[in-house]
């Protein structure tokens, strides 16, 4: 079974639902969701929120916060997945903001990705792959995974 395919599973024996706010990940979170067939069962839906305009928008975010860390922090992601949660009116969040590739001020890329399942909040720090092939898309398809398998085992062992 794929990792998409738990997801279904685990969210349809829940009875909850999901959106996801992604900035850094550019739509791979939500496009490997909605891979499988009978998704639309639990996934509401997603934004990408690549500029701090959406983001505080849209979902929520802080102006102040984001403006302070170039829209990268724990507490961005954390808004960001709350954000999504109350405008699909949704059980589940999943959030990540990020770099997907090394910037001026960067060396060493990385995401923050938050879920919140019903206003509890876990954030985790990832790394984006070294140097892999084809850069940035590694990088987002990296966060979208790790997403995803962190929910699952989230899921699978809430405490």
């Amino acid at each position: 079974m794929t990792i998409p395919e738990e997801i279904r599973d685990l969210f349809d024996k829940a009875g909850f639902t999901l959106a996801v706010a992604e900035s850094a990940s550019a739509g791979h979170l939500a496009a490997v969701i909605a891979s499988v067939s009978g998704v639309s069962s639990f996934f509401r839906g997603g934004v990408v929120a690549y500029h701090i305009d959406a983001k505080v928008n849209i979902l929520g975010v802080n102006r102040d916060e984001a403006a302070r860390c170039n829209c990268v922090s724990p507490q961005v992601a954390q808004e960001m997945a709350a954000g999504v949660r109350r405008l699909f009116g949704t059980n589940v969040g999943i959030a990540i903001t990020g770099y997907a590739e090394p910037t001026d001020d960067v060396e060493d890329p990385y995401a923050w990705i938050c879920i919140d399942i019903n206003g509890f909040a876990r954030v985790m720090r990832v790394m984006a792959p070294e140097d892999g092939p084809n850069g940035r898309l590694d990088a987002q398809e990296e966060y979208a995974w790790t997403a995803m398998e962190t929910l699952v085992d989230y899921l699978d062992d809430p405490a």
